[in-house]
């Protein structure tokens, strides 16, 4: 390894930290947890972004043996939404009503504004001295693969979207940029 890399070993994240005397506790659906190796950490399952939120605050304000603890806590609630959106659009097969765009809209800024909401009440109920991390591997990827089905189909003259233009790419690339750097 290169200075200030830990020889793992090929072990993952938790065993690694495990070797630290970091405790670990990986709270994810029920699903995740079932199918996803998790080494050295603890599992809990949690069925929705509220006990994720229930399961973080209760797991880092209770006592530890003095050692570090790192708590990964997944919220899936965003993606849903997203998800779900992204299936009527791709139902839809032609461009959507401005009625609808808006609807589509207030929600996805309502689903964001919860995990916003819900990524503050973690952070309120943090004990001092913790260090709070929140990541995000990708945007709005369902969107995204959406309108790539969406270039596919009218540049193969598919479904009443029309002719691909100039500006179609445009926002495509736009949303392309978005999604690749997150929510």
């Amino acid at each position: 390894p290169a200075f200030g890399e830990v020889e793992t070993e090929g072990g993952g994240l938790f065993d690694v930290l495990s070797s630290q005397k970091v405790s670990c506790v990986m709270i994810d659906s029920p699903t995740l947890c079932r199918r996803l190796p998790a080494g050295s950490a603890k599992l809990v399952e949690a069925n929705n972004d509220a006990e994720v939120k229930t399961c973080i605050l209760s797991t880092v304000n209770t006592p530890s043996d003095g050692n570090g603890l790192a708590v990964f806590g997944h919220l899936h609630d965003l993606s849903k939404v997203l998800a779900a959106e992204a299936q009527r659009a791709h139902a839809r097969e032609e461009q959507p009503s401005e009625e609808e765009q808006i609807v589509a809209d207030k929600t996805r800024t309502q689903a964001l504004q919860k995990l916003d909401t819900l990524i503050g009440d973690i952070w309120d109920g943090l004990p001092p001295n913790t260090l709070f991390l929140f990541t995000s591997g990708v945007g709005d990827a369902h969107t995204l693969r959406v309108a790539q089905e969406q270039k596919w189909k009218r540049q193969q003259n598919i479904g009443r979207w029309g002719a691909w233009t100039d500006e179609a790419e445009a926002d495509l690339r736009r949303l392309f940029n978005r999604t690749k750097h997150a929510v």
